[in-house]
């Protein structure tokens, strides 16, 4: 196991310990040193997700979104945090532009995620507009 694979397991650790703090200062100093670490942006966006810092974390998941346009986990956890912070409208413009980016054999998973949510949401305007 490499350095970075012990740190990025450390970081996890206090994750899991609820040691939210400790962990993003320790994934922080591995980004001085390797700041395109895709696994390391990853778990700093979902720690300051969990820690409702919504800003901090929509930061490091565009990050990720400008390394990776087309990669749906990053894609997910942007539209989550700006679902999260009451901004709608970005949240399904970030599901246009995954849509009109990735892959969609690659990335099945989340077009069909995506798919269920805009027809969850269509349903509830129609409710909406019958109620």
């Amino acid at each position: 196991m490499s350095d970075k694979e012990k740190r990025l397991e450390h970081a996890r650790s206090l994750v899991k310990a609820g040691k939210n703090e400790d962990a993003r200062m320790s994934l922080l100093e591995l980004l001085k040193e390797d700041p395109n670490n895709h696994a390391a942006l990853l778990m700093l966006g979902g720690s300051y997700f969990t820690d409702g810092k919504f800003s901090e974390a929509e930061m490091v998941f565009e990050r990720l979104i400008l390394m990776e346009p087309g990669e749906g986990q990053f894609s997910i956890a942007l539209f989550n945090t700006l679902w999260k912070s009451d901004r709608t409208e970005e949240a399904l413009e970030e599901i246009k532009r995954f849509m009109s980016t990735a892959d969609a054999a690659k990335e099945k998973e989340t077009f069909d995620q995506y798919m269920e949510i805009t027809n969850s949401i269509a349903d509830d305007l129609g409710e909406n507009d019958h109620g």
